[in-house]
């Protein structure tokens, strides 16, 4: 968690020399779609072709202040996506003229270093977020969700990818990301754990 990914992302890249970068994630319903894809892309070619782009909607602390619709950010995201793919594939100039973003001149500077584009997770914790992300043969990643949710969640991507005559989806599209937090002592350890816990509970992403 931090308020710019890229610029954590840059210090990992600074600091390793094989390890895959992912960054999870990259949030597309209230930032320009522009801006993530010049600076993932940016990312991907420093590290030299490191990089997992993870998309995610962004919690409500970031959306509202960005006067951003909470009920239209799947749809911006989803937008968002769309236009970050076409700019990272697209070699010449073009226009994008759709329902939440208009640009007369896209031109990103630079392209992905891993051809056509850096792998993509994205991050889900509702069911309706499922086939979009199965359509696109991307990783799921849910993100601290119960045994249940988590069973419920995975067990949609399979469902949507047999509804659609898809490949069996292997483990390599499925992502769980769960926090730890480690102390000098188990006690300290726990009073830690329960701090972060609280703050969690107050930050729930949406969807």
């Amino acid at each position: 968690m931090a308020a710019n990914v890229s610029i954590t992302a840059g210090t990992l890249v600074r600091r390793t020399k094989r390890a895959r970068i992912l960054v999870l994630g990259f949030p597309l319903a209230h930032r320009s779609p522009i801006q993530v894809a010049e600076d993932a892309a940016m990312l991907d070619v420093i590290s030299g072709g490191r990089l997992i782009a993870g998309f995610v909607r962004g919690v409500g602390t970031e959306i509202h202040p960005a006067n951003t619709n909470p009920s239209d950010t799947r749809e911006r995201m989803q937008e968002a996506h769309d236009l970050i793919i076409k700019a990272w594939k697209t070699q010449d100039v073009f226009n994008w003229e759709g329902k939440h973003y208009h640009y007369r001149y896209v031109n990103p500077w630079p392209r992905p270093y891993q051809q056509p584009h850096p792998p993509i997770w994205i991050t889900g914790s509702q069911p309706a977020a499922v086939p979009w992300v199965a359509d696109h043969h991307y990783t799921l990643a849910t993100v601290l969700t119960s045994y249940e949710q988590t069973e419920a969640l995975f067990g949609a991507y399979r469902k949507r990818c047999e509804e659609m005559n898809y490949p069996e989806p292997g483990s390599d599209r499925f992502a769980y990301c769960a926090l730890t937090f480690t102390g000098e002592t188990d006690q300290k350890a726990e009073e830690g754990g329960r701090k972060l816990l609280w703050y969690l509970n107050k930050r729930r992403p949406v969807g």
